[in-house]
């Protein structure tokens, strides 16, 4: 699990969850729900509700429209960029 979550992004204008946002972060990284909930210390059912809130309030249907519409955000754009970095960081520890 990271030690510092991802910042919530307060620059969008539709009200996503920090979690969501945290949640759509870690998709736009690449990982899967699986990886997110390890990342996040949670249950992937969990990861799995709030993708679907997630969905529900971008309106879009599938994984790859809502990482479309993160990447048009700026601060979603940042965050991922940290986010990779903090990512990287954690698994280089576990392998050491």
């Amino acid at each position: 699990m990271l030690t510092s979550p991802v910042e919530p992004v307060s620059t969008v204008s539709i009200r996503l969850s920090a979690r969501e946002q945290q949640v759509l972060v870690y998709f736009m990284c690449g990982l899967t729900v699986k990886n997110t909930a390890q990342q996040l210390g949670v249950t992937q059912w969990t990861v799995k509700t709030h993708q679907r809130n997630l969905y529900r309030k971008l309106q879009v249907s599938d994984r790859m429209s809502a990482i479309l519409w993160g990447w048009r955000q700026e601060g979603f754009r940042r965050a991922v960029e940290t986010t990779v970095e903090s990512i990287s960081l954690s698994l280089k520890q576990t392998e050491d």
